[in-house]
């Protein structure tokens, strides 16, 4: 398997950047709001240069639901031991960085994993839909970031790939305009019908999560998610209760990057859900 990491962190769409920041990071900014735990995948347009499509999927029918209202709240059934169950529970559910805007951080933004209806033939492979949200100071909800994450055991630890969406697909999102909601955790029919081919995937984004104890220390290698004249560096750790990620862009001797503080929330209901 090729491996990456979905949906972590995040920051507003470029559009908002642009005031912000110089034209020169203005690419690689982008670059992070594709970028994985999101994890790790990083995009410019559509087929980039080496991007490839799903292959590996399993088709059968059936599966987990859409995760209900955003995505279960965590793994069902009694404790689980292996890496890869562990992580799976981890990984799942309704998630926001509320406690850290609370504190001052000027972003607040919504992520939601569920798993994907039909892929579950293959009970070592892990199919996830990843959706970050932000929610605007007029309480606007903008969903700049949908990834699907394959994760299967590479070398004894489980290793992430993310795949973008292709342009014309519902749950694809452009990084550089208002995307609206898109709730595809509520639509596990949506979910269901994804198809390989509506999938791009882009080598080198690949994420590794290290078990540590109660945690998982994840990352992608340093230097290979790269984009002209630079890469991106993802760094997490992941717990029960939600995940600490960052997508930084390394160009010209300058790292741009905030820092997610992402924490579980029970009882998630889209407005109007």
């Amino acid at each position: 398997m090729r491996s990456s990491l979905s949906p972590l962190r995040l920051h507003p769409a470029p559009h908002r950047w642009s005031a912000v920041f110089p034209a020169g990071l203005l690419a690689p900014l982008a670059l992070l709001a594709s970028a994985a735990l999101g994890c790790g995948s990083s995009e410019d347009t559509t087929n980039t240069a080496g991007a490839t499509t799903a292959t590996t999927s399993t088709t059968g029918a059936g599966g987990a639901g859409g995760g209900g209202e955003g995505g279960a709240g965590g793994a069902g059934g009694g404790a689980a031991t292996d890496p890869l169950s562990v992580l799976h529970g981890y990984l799942l559910g309704d998630f926001d960085n509320q406690a850290q805007n609370d504190a001052g951080f000027d972003k607040l933004v919504e992520r939601h994993v569920c798993n994907i209806p039909g892929r579950d033939g293959d009970p070592a492979v892990l199919w996830l839909y990843v959706e970050h949200v932000e929610v605007l100071p007029d309480g606007t909800r903008d969903a700049y970031f949908t990834r699907v994450n394959e994760i299967a055991i590479v070398n004894d630890n489980p290793v992430s790939r993310a795949y973008k969406f292709d342009t014309g697909h519902p749950l694809y999102t452009d990084a550089f305009s208002f995307n609206g909601s898109r709730d595809g955790c509520t639509q596990p029919d949506v979910l269901q019908a994804i198809l390989d081919t509506d999938l791009v995937y882009r080598d080198g984004c690949d994420v590794t999560f290290v078990q540590n104890g109660a945690q998982f220390d994840a990352s992608t290698t340093e230097g290979t998610c790269s984009f002209p004249g630079g890469y991106i560096q993802t760094t997490a750790v992941v717990t029960a209760d939600g995940l600490d990620v960052q997508d930084a862009a390394v160009s010209g001797g300058q790292t741009v990057g905030d820092k997610f503080e992402f924490r579980r929330v029970t009882d998630f209901m889209p407005p109007g859900g």
